[in-house]
């Protein structure tokens, strides 16, 4: 008796604490500051010893629904701080990739990126190869 009492109580007890859960959900709707829509997004590090892969998109609207739109025909650079140069190549839609490079140690490198659609060019600060 004391079992099916037991039985009937954790039953219970599990179905009124399940509701009460499921009462306490709010959506959550926060407040977005008056901003561009279109930020460029960089996903990805210079790789010193094989292909560097990029992968640059644009932010988009919460709201929005789908993926981000990729930006597609950049020219995207590796430079050193002796001027040396490595191209990236796109090669599929927002995802660029460098040849296997072994790159010095020694020297500092850094991302230059110049979109297709013009305008401002970006250039991440220079850093050692890690």
């Amino acid at each position: 008796m004391h079992y099916r009492l037991f039985f009937l109580f954790r039953r219970w007890f599990g179905l009124v604490l399940l509701g009460a859960l499921g009462g306490c959900v709010e959506p959550y709707a926060p407040e977005v500051l008056d901003a561009p829509a279109s930020y460029l997004v960089v996903d990805g590090f210079i790789n010193g010893n094989g292909r560097t892969t990029i992968l640059l998109t644009r932010t988009a609207s919460l709201a929005a629904a789908g993926a981000p739109a990729v930006e597609r025909g950049a020219k995207l650079f590796i430079a050193d701080e002796a001027g040396t140069r490595y191209a990236l190549v796109e090669r599929a839609a927002g995802r660029y990739v460098s040849d296997s490079l072994v790159l010095p140690a020694a020297r500092q490198y850094q991302l230059r990126i110049a979109p297709a659609t013009g305008g401002a060019t970006y250039e991440s600060a220079l850093v050692p190869l890690k």
